[in-house]
């Protein structure tokens, strides 16, 4: 099983791509593969519950929280963001609905900006003091946020229920999506205790290894991060897609609020960041291939089908759900081969986990091409 997956795999290892890494499948609620892939940077034989950064890919789990207070009624998505954070007002920002956090319309991309050095009120007050973008317009221009959003939506989920994020998250998305290895940061304490379940992280681009000088660090792995810095293995991040299918566990959110979250909401606009057409949902990438000329930027291969929605981390990992064939699909890899380089890596193994599995699409509509080809890092 999956012999062009694994054929692609070996191939990336043999050319200094990556070492090992996870991966785990499942199809209609049944298991297909959880397991490790490859070693660690030493040599060693990765383990099962190793604990990799997500970066990127975690960041569904926040989109999740505000869902789960949408559906206690104590938020809406048309609520301006000052109604929760006061502190978040101008004359260009007052405009800005939860909804645009949501979906990257809330031109903040400056937001990202802001020094990773700081604790968590210095941050929030320091994205309180970012103004809009310039030659942008809030809800109708589109550009991924990288982090600054994420932590207002963190924020947002704090002062309304009372509960810290990490808090928040372990108890109303880990715990009843059975994601028993998952955390958002972590303790100092914690961090010293479990430091040799952490998977080392290794730059592999240009020619060069070595492990990365950030997101190894312990300032760092403790850090709240609500865009960056989800761990666990990545079966936990199967199991949270299986959860939005129904599939594991208890529901954390209710079907009418899964169904809005991961279908389009954003359509047809070019992301200022990643330069091509994409559609969001609230929190996840929504299939865009269709859209586009090439490869989607952190897509879900050739063969994914048009709703399929899930969210990617940087160079490293990708987690999806194409409710079509009831498949899910998460992986994260120990290297980072460089913004190109992965993409056609994660584009080459998504569309062979399809080939594998057999569920090549027959047909295929012809694209609506956008002539941008301009990649992003």
């Amino acid at each position: 099983m999956f012999k062009r997956f694994f054929s692609i795999f070996d191939q990336g290892r043999s050319e200094g791509k990556h070492f090992g890494g996870q991966l785990y499948v499942s199809l209609k609620g049944k298991v297909i593969f959880d397991a490790p892939l490859g070693i660690d940077g030493e040599g060693a034989p990765l383990k099962q519950n190793i604990k990799f950064p997500w970066l990127s890919s975690g960041k569904p789990l926040t989109a999740v929280a505000i869902g789960h207070l949408l559906d206690e009624k104590l938020v809406r998505l048309d609520w301006p963001v000052r109604k929760v954070i006061p502190e978040f007002s101008s004359t260009k920002k007052d405009s800005i609905l939860i909804s645009n956090l949501l979906t990257h319309t809330a031109c903040l991309r400056g937001a990202d900006k802001v020094p990773d050095t700081l604790d968590w009120q210095q941050t929030i007050a320091e994205i309180c003091q970012v103004d809009v973008d310039a030659d942008c317009e809030v809800g109708y221009t589109g550009g991924y946020h990288v982090s600054g959003t994420w932590f207002l939506l963190g924020e947002i989920v704090a002062r309304i229920s009372s509960v810290p994020l990490p808090e928040f998250l372990s108890n109303q998305v880990f715990k009843p999506a059975r994601m028993t290895g998952t955390s958002l940061g972590m303790s100092r304490e914690s961090y010293k205790a479990h430091a040799k379940e952490l998977a080392t992280m290794y730059v592999t681009a240009n020619g060069e290894v070595s492990p990365h000088p950030l997101l190894n660090t312990e300032d760092h792995i403790i850090s709240v991060r609500p865009g960056s810095n989800v761990r666990g293995p990545i079966s936990d991040l199967g199991r949270f897609y299986e959860n939005l299918m129904g599939l594991n566990g208890s529901p954390v959110m209710k079907e009418r609020t899964i169904r809005q979250f991961t279908s389009r909401q954003r359509i047809g606009l070019v992301d200022q960041t990643f330069r091509k057409k994409m559609d969001w949902g609230y929190g996840f990438i929504i299939n865009s291939a269709h859209l586009i000329e090439g490869e989607m930027p952190y897509g879900y291969g050739k063969y994914a089908t048009r709703n399929t929605f899930g969210h990617s981390g940087a160079q490293s990992s990708t987690g999806f759900c194409d409710p079509e064939h009831e498949l899910v699909v998460t992986w994260v890899l120990n290297g980072m081969c460089g913004e190109l380089a992965h993409s056609r890596r994660a584009h080459a193994l998504n569309t062979a986990l399809y080939e594998d599995l057999g569920l090549e699409s027959k047909v295929q509509a012809p694209p609506e091409i956008d002539k941008s080809t301009e990649q992003v890092g």
